[in-house]
């Protein structure tokens, strides 16, 4: 296993490194990170398409992105990203992205003034 695979977690490991190669060339990484996991797993955490975000999760799972947060730098993230992942995995672990991105967009709670 190399250094920088941290698998703790992961939901579906034999899918895991088929995604991350996919994700390499789509989002063309390059350079010295081109190897490391958790810098590929972040740019599709900030950059990625709503497909690739939804099978992320759903490959690595909830408790892999928790923990993932906790281990890198914030800077990896925009502050954007970071917000609402922070809000994804910390404060609603069990919504899948699109809801709680329609949480955060608008669902205000409606105040009754009668």
């Amino acid at each position: 296993m190399r250094r920088d695979m941290h698998n703790d977690g992961l939901l579906n490991r034999r899918d895991f490194e088929p995604f991350l190669r996919r994700m390499r060339r789509k989002y063309r990484v390059r350079g010295p990170t081109d190897g490391d996991t958790d810098h590929v797993v972040v740019l599709v955490m900030t950059h990625a398409t709503s497909i690739d975000i939804h099978e992320l999760v759903d490959l690595a799972g909830h408790d892999y992105l928790k923990r993932l947060m906790a281990r890198v730098p914030a800077e990896w993230f925009s502050d954007r990203a970071h917000a609402y992942w922070q809000r994804y995995l910390l404060l609603r672990p069990r919504l899948r992205p699109e809801r709680l991105l329609h949480t955060l967009q608008g669902a205000r709670p409606q105040m009754n003034l009668s």
